[in-house]
């Protein structure tokens, strides 16, 4: 009888053990998600931010409508709302010259903090 108590608690600490993999599986393959691992790329002219997605959407956001701009790190943090924001990696911009082209403008406009 304890053999049998032994094996099923073990087994379910192996299927517990599996779920977040499952899950997180099951997140990854789901179409309403694909939109979160698509290719974007920034466009940064001055007066707009132009962000270009892989299925060919594409968004302008004008430098009026952004309520604030953080440093962090690593990366520049453009919020779009009081609630959501566009993280963009140093990385991400070709020199450091237009990396600090933007803050420049960002800094101008009093967007950057």
């Amino acid at each position: 009888m304890s053999e049998f108590k032994i094996g099923t608690i073990l087994l379910v600490f192996v299927l517990y053990s599996l779920l977040p993999i499952y899950t997180s599986w099951k997140a990854s393959n789901n179409p309403m998600n694909s939109v979160y691992t698509l290719n974007r790329s920034l466009v940064f002219d001055g007066e707009f931010i132009t962000l270009y997605k892989s299925n060919g959407e594409e968004a302008k956001l004008s430098l009026d409508n952004i309520p604030k701009a953080k440093k962090i790190a690593d990366c520049l943090m453009i919020y779009t709302s009081s609630v959501s924001a566009i993280f963009i990696p140093d990385s991400a911009f070709e020199s450091e010259a237009d990396m600090l082209r933007m803050i420049s403008v960002l800094k101008e406009k009093n967007l950057l903090k």
